[in-house]
């Protein structure tokens, strides 16, 4: 509990709601935990329709939501072309949305705006510039490192040009909308590096994410050759990340473990996985209990080769104390070593290898999975993590 009470208004992109991604884990816990340690927190968010009910974020701060539609849209990026603004910022700027944020200001005086994600940048800058309010931004992602990373995996000659003009001119946005906050909390030094690269004026401080912590589940209850995929599936870094694992790393394990079987959970569907049939391959879709499906693995994969910030599904891999094979990218801002906490491998072919060698050796999987839990014990408690949020609201309201 803190000594003095901050009032505190959130700005993110959609309701945080139900907690079947890690940037709904991320956004409630931060929300929740900063509440439990006494803050007052007024969410203001977009509705995009795909929460029927809040109730447990609603224990945690007063709620405004406001209608939008966020889809991606052909017609919306070919009209945007000629702006500045790239189109994946664009599409969340809503006059509405500033017109009820200056209503709750007013109504409420706060001791500091905090604004998850740098698509609600726009709305940080525009209370500071009219309330003088100190103002804090939470990148979840330096979202430009993304946009390059997937435009570098595009086959599509059209597409791949399209992404390269979309990366300079986030580029350029983010850096711009990040040098006007009183502070940038990057979620990894890697991103912290990248920000600074483009935007030395930045004032940065590096918050990791963080996990809870369940109870360990039984390694007798897993199932023999059993490999689990956990990720939002209608996410493209993960559907990219997935196709890598069936068309290329998957045959090569089949080889030689043909009993091998691949779990995959998780909410949404691109339409190339909804194709996608094979017997060795089971598509679970969305669970809300996660626990069995831990249990019984054993070997989580994070097969990405785009994306940034941090995996909270590797967080919660490690907090169940499962061996985890990654890429450089899926593990990329936690604090591993390979061989220590996971295995990390780069190329299709080393990644089977990996693969094979944890289903293949029991040890290594406890051994693994042992320090990985240690790991996030030690770091990646939410309770920590708003604590250094809270330390860094006073120093930015000072």
């Amino acid at each position: 509990m803190s000594a003095r009470v901050l009032r505190i208004l959130q700005i993110c992109p959609r309701i945080p709601y139900p907690l079947h991604d890690g940037r709904a884990l991320s956004i409630f816990n931060i929300t929740k935990h900063l509440a439990l340690r006494g803050h007052r927190v007024h969410m203001a968010t977009f509705d995009i329709g795909e929460t029927p009910t809040f109730d447990e974020l609603r224990q945690y701060c007063e709620l405004t939501t406001l209608p939008h539609d966020l889809k991606n849209r052909w017609q919306g990026a070919l009209l945007n072309l000629p702006s500045r603004v790239p189109y994946n910022m664009a599409k969340y700027r809503a006059p509405e949305m500033f017109r009820k944020l200056e209503e709750i200001v007013v109504r409420d005086q706060f001791d500091v705006v905090h604004v998850d994600h740098v698509h609600m940048a726009i709305y940080g800058t525009l209370l500071k510039e009219k309330f003088g309010v100190p103002i804090v931004i939470r990148e979840h992602n330096f979202e430009a490192t993304i946009m390059a990373r997937f435009a570098e995996n595009q086959k599509n000659l059209v597409l791949r040009a399209y992404a390269h003009l979309q990366y300079r001119r986030l580029l350029r946005y983010e850096a711009d909308m990040c040098s006007r906050f009183d502070r940038c909390v990057m979620i990894t030094a890697e991103d912290e590096r990248r920000l600074l690269s483009v935007s030395p004026q930045a004032r940065t401080t590096v918050i990791p994410a963080g996990v809870q912590l369940p109870v360990l589940p039984d390694r007798a209850a897993e199932t023999p050759h059993n490999i689990l995929f956990l990720a939002s599936l209608d996410w493209r870094p993960n559907v990219e990340g997935f196709l890598w694992f069936y068309q290329q790393i998957l045959p090569m394990v089949l080889q030689q473990e043909p009993k091998a079987k691949v779990t995959v959970v998780g909410k949404g569907a691109a339409p190339e996985l909804e194709q996608l049939s094979h017997p060795n391959v089971n598509f679970v879709g969305f669970a809300h209990d996660l626990s069995e499906y831990f249990a019984r693995a054993q070997v989580c994969i994070v097969p990405l080769l785009t994306g940034g910030g941090m995996r909270l599904k590797i967080l919660e891999m490690f907090a169940h104390g499962k061996c985890v094979v990654a890429t450089p990218v899926g593990c990329e801002g936690i604090a591993v070593q390979d061989g220590r906490e996971l295995l990390v491998a780069e190329r299709a072919e080393t990644f089977a290898q990996q693969v094979l060698r944890a289903l293949q050796t029991p040890g290594l999987r406890a051994s693994l999975g042992a320090n990985a839990r240690t790991l996030v014990e030690t770091r990646y408690d939410w309770r920590q993590i708003a604590a250094d949020f809270e330390q860094v609201y006073w120093e930015v309201s000072k």
